[in-house]
């Protein structure tokens, strides 16, 4: 359960203590508290408008629909005219939505770099971030919906080194009218692979891409959708997420990074 939004088989196993831990014992020649911290490196990075975005995370996590551009998380960026702290009463939570009349609005993580591979931050797994130096799959979590029965083409949540073309490295998660679809290509200027699975609607879903060296899959509500075995990304890449008026609009609730 991530900070009292999800609830269930939540793809995001966050609880209090992913934060660093700290606890105070009576010292009784101080003849004071003192306080004994048991895990001094960042497990977590929320990104608010108050922490700085720089240094390394295990995990970037960001309840989208919940923020206010004034307080906008620090790692992400958004444009266009996206609309903020809109509630759904039949999911009850609130959701950010990505649409507009005259142009598209969009939302990346362009701050925080180029950090989602499957080899860790910015592909590169350490002791620091993630302190498991053998991870070797990257996920990207996010509770969205794809409100129209239509292709978004160009527009989805994903992950580029520039765009979601031929010319660029990316993985991007869309709906193709009734089926839900995952792109990848890996900058070969001609080609983007296309593998479509499970039936799409336009309600809220849980959904998972998980960057591994030879796959990448997208899960959604826990259930393989669809996996590509060919033209995966082949480099760390920025999040982003695109939508486009309402024949493309997308709404998200929440959206996160992290390793295994």
């Amino acid at each position: 359960m991530a900070f009292g939004i999800r609830t269930g088989s939540a793809p995001f196993p966050f609880t209090p203590q992913a934060d660093p831990q700290a606890y105070a014992l009576y010292d009784p020649e101080l003849r004071r508290a003192v306080t004994h911290v048991e895990q001094v490196v960042p497990t977590l990075n929320l990104g608010d408008s108050n922490r700085a975005a720089s240094y390394l995370a295990d995990r970037w996590y960001s309840y989208i629909g919940a923020q206010a551009l004034a307080g906008f998380p620090v790692w992400l960026t958004s444009g266009g005219n996206p609309s903020f702290k809109n509630w759904d009463a039949t999911d009850q939570r609130f959701y950010a939505r990505f649409s507009s009349d005259a142009s598209n609005s969009s939302l990346s993580g362009f701050n925080l770099g180029d950090a989602l591979y499957y080899g860790g931050f910015k592909g590169l797994a350490t002791s620091h971030a993630p302190k498991n130096s053998s991870v070797s799959r990257g996920y990207l979590e996010f509770r969205a919906r794809f409100i129209a029965a239509a292709d978004y083409t160009v527009y989805g949540i994903g992950a580029t080194n520039s765009s979601f073309n031929a010319t660029s490295h990316f993985v991007q998660a869309l709906r193709i009218t009734g089926t839900w679809a995952l792109k990848t290509c890996n900058a070969n200027g001609s080609t983007i692979g296309t593998v479509t699975g499970g039936t799409a609607d336009s309600n809220f879903h849980d959904f998972a891409i998980e960057l591994q060296s030879a796959q990448v899959s997208l899960y959604v509500d826990g259930a393989l959708a669809c996996r590509a075995t060919t033209l995966l990304p082949a480099r760390p890449m920025v999040l982003v997420l695109s939508g486009n008026n309402s024949t493309q609009a997308i709404d998200i609730v929440d959206i996160g990074i992290r390793w295994e």
